[in-house]
Order: C-alpha cells, then sequence, then structure tokens
C-alpha cells in the first residue's frame, strides 16, 4: 500500500519515519525511496511536490492469544453415514487333513489292442571287429616266359649315352650357377640389376637379375639364365628363371 500527499516546497525541509519509506516527486526528478528524504535542487521551493509513504513490513508485533471461549452447544445428530465397501476377502484358511485311502477298485477288462507304432530308426553303427586271421600263403605261380635279348650297344652308343647324361647335368649346373649370381639394395636405392656368367667344365650360360623397393620393408625380385644352342647338349637354346621377394625389419629389442 502507498500513501500520497502533496505539500508546498517551503512547508518541510526533511521527511523522515520509523517505518516504510519516503519517495518525492518534484520538478527536478524523484529523491528516494529512503527511510528519510529532503527536497533539493534549483526548484524546492517553485511549486508543489508529491511525497510518497511505502508502509510495507510496518505491522506491529503479534498480541498475545486471547482466553478461551465456552463449550458451544452440542449441535444436531448428523444424517447416518453411507455404508462402506465390502472389505477385501481374508485369506485362504489352512488345509484340512486328507481322507484315508478308499479300497481299491475292480480290475477293469482287458481294453483291445492298440495299433502298432512305426518302425524305429536304425541305430548307429556298431564298432568294428577284430582283424581276422592272416590266411594260409598261396602257391608259388608258375615262372613266366624269358623275354628276348636286347640289342647289344657298342662301345661308341655307351660313351654318347655318357657324354649327353654329363653335358645335361653340366648345363643345368651352368644354369643354375648364373641364376644364383647375388643381388643387394644399397640405403638409398630403389632399383638395381646385376649380371654375370655361370659355368662348369663343359657349359657356360649367361644370367641376368633385377631388384625393386616396395616400401621400407617389402622388396621383390627376379632374374633369368640362358644357356646357347652350342653349349646345350640338345642343340637348342635352354633358359631358367626365379621370382621372389624379401621382408625385413628393425628389431629395436636387440
Amino acid at each position: 500500500m502507498l500513501l500520497s500527499s502533496s505539500a508546498l516546497a517551503d512547508n518541510v525541509n526533511t521527511w523522515s519515519t520509523t517505518c516504510g519509506t519516503w519517495t518525492i516527486i518534484s520538478p527536478d526528478g524523484q529523491i528516494g525511496p529512503a527511510s528519510s528524504v529532503s527536497p533539493a535542487g534549483p526548484n524546492r521551493n517553485a511549486g508543489n511536490y508529491s511525497v510518497l509513504l511505502d508502509p510495507t513490513g510496518c505491522g506491529g508485533a503479534q498480541g498475545p492469544a486471547g482466553p478461551a471461549g465456552p463449550p458451544g452447544a452440542t449441535g444436531p445428530q448428523g444424517a447416518q453415514g453411507a455404508t462402506g465397501a465390502t472389505g477385501a476377502a481374508g485369506p485362504q484358511g489352512i488345509q484340512g487333513v486328507p481322507g484315508a485311502t478308499g479300497p481299491a477298485g475292480a480290475t477293469g477288462a482287458t481294453g483291445p489292442q492298440g495299433v502298432a507304432g512305426a518302425q524305429g530308426a536304425t541305430g548307429a553303427t556298431g564298432p568294428k571287429g577284430a582283424t581276422g586271421a592272416t590266411g594260409a600263403t598261396g602257391a608259388t605261380g608258375a615262372t613266366g616266359a624269358t623275354g628276348a635279348t636286347g640289342a647289344s650297344l657298342s662301345a661308341s652308343d655307351i660313351r654318347a649315352i655318357q657324354n649327353n647324361a654329363q653335358r645335361f647335368a653340366s648345363g643345368s649346373t651352368a644354369l643354375a650357377s648364373a641364376l644364383a649370381l647375388p643381388i643387394w639394395l644399397e640405403t638409398k636405392e630403389n632399383f638395381a640389376i646385376s649380371g654375370g656368367f655361370g659355368f662348369d667344365n663343359r657349359s657356360a650360360a649367361f644370367g641376368m637379375k633385377g631388384i625393386m623397393r616396395l616400401n621400407t620393408n617389402v622388396s621383390v625380385f627376379g632374374g633369368v639364365s640362358v644357356l646357347p644352342a652350342s653349349q646345350s647338349y640338345r642343340g637348342q637354346t635352354e633358359w631358367a628363371g626365379q621370382v621372389g621377394g624379401r621382408i625385413g625389419w628393425l628389431n629395436e629389442y636387440c
């Protein structure tokens, strides 16, 4: 609740209260709210100004309780209340003692024979039986007829066969030696090739290899060797090849 009043500018110099707040509204503007306010400014004596009192929180303390009044007269009896709802069912009672067993009834007549059931599944195969005793050794068969005598080889034929076998083995050795040439990659290389000859006491073959780095740890290589027809016992050029890869890594714990 707010209380408002207007006053002449020269009637009151200070508005104060011990409870609530004062607010002055004049041509110079608003002053307050505060417990004590004074009109101020160049227009304090020119005309009227308004003062507002806000008594919020100014109620007095609650007084002591009064004496109890005399008891009132007994009122008339009220009407009978409505019938209450049916109560919940009580718990089930304890089961009674079982009665004595009655006498056995007479045996009924035998019923007709039922229909035959379906045939059961085949049982699992039984374990393997023990190996039987070894039979008696059969009679020796008749000796076969003697084959025809083969043609005799001359000393020159035998030497030719031996020379061809040695030249075949020699050519294979030369091809393998040419493929066994080493090849590697230095630290900053990505490609490398190598070549050379492989030979023994009868034949000579030429071989060449190449290697390529795929990444830091993996590289692949391949090679081929050639045996000229003049060095082959067959009289034709022969060759052999190889291809492979290499994986390497650095063991930081060694």
